[in-house]
Parts: C-alpha cells; structure tokens; sequence
C-alpha cells in the first residue's frame, strides 16, 4: 500500500513540513495528483483524482529549499532514498495557488485524454 507525501522545507529552512495525502496510490492504475501551497490563505492541500485528499494549515508564507539540493521528484532528496516507484508525467509548477475548481476541471481533461473517457 503507497501513500503519496509531499514535503518541502519550512521557510527558514529548519525543518520538513509534510503532508500525506489519506487515500493510497493504487498499484497499475493512472493517477491525478495535485498539491497547492497558498500563501495568502496560509495552507496546503493536496488533490487525488480532482478531489481534496488532505489539507494543513502553513504560515511561514514560503517554501524553503533543502541547504545545496536543487529540486527533485520521486525521491529523499538529501539521502537518494525512499524512492516512488511509479512514472511521473505531465509534471507542472504553477506561479500561483490553483482553486479546487481548476483542479477538478484540469483532472477532468487529463482523464480524458489519458483515459479516452
């Protein structure tokens, strides 16, 4: 059973913030996942399949970055480890926090591409 993390570091770069979306990745099967940090409103939520999958509260206004690691996906960035295994595709960084309609709506077009539904 795998659980999808998204973690960053906190603005002063002193600790992980994480947040573990509640539903699991099913194994062989194509997957929606969408995670936004919103300033303004001071949270983060992330999104399974267009829908609210878990949501925290984040104050510190910034995502900071692992001291001399640059960004990367599927992994631990510091230490190579606990490894996603799976595909990732059609990764996107927005400048701005998505609405939970315009995730819905993005999921609804990539399913239909992706699935011919």
């Amino acid at each position: 059973r795998r659980v999808l993390f998204r973690s960053t570091r906190t603005a002063e770069d002193k600790a992980w913030d994480t947040l573990a979306a509640k539903q699991p990745l099913l194994p062989q099967a194509w997957s929606f996942v969408a995670v936004v940090f919103d300033t303004q409103a001071k949270h983060k939520r992330i999104y399974l399949d267009g829908k609210l999958s878990a949501e925290s509260s984040r104050n510190d206004g910034a995502i900071g970055a692992a001291a001399g690691y640059p960004l990367e996906f599927g992994h631990y960035v510091a230490s190579k480890t606990q490894w996603f295994h799976g595909q990732l595709d059609e990764v996107r960084l927005e400048q701005r926090a998505l609405s939970a309609e315009q995730i819905r709506q993005e999921f609804d077009r990539q399913r239909k591409l992706v699935l011919g539904e």
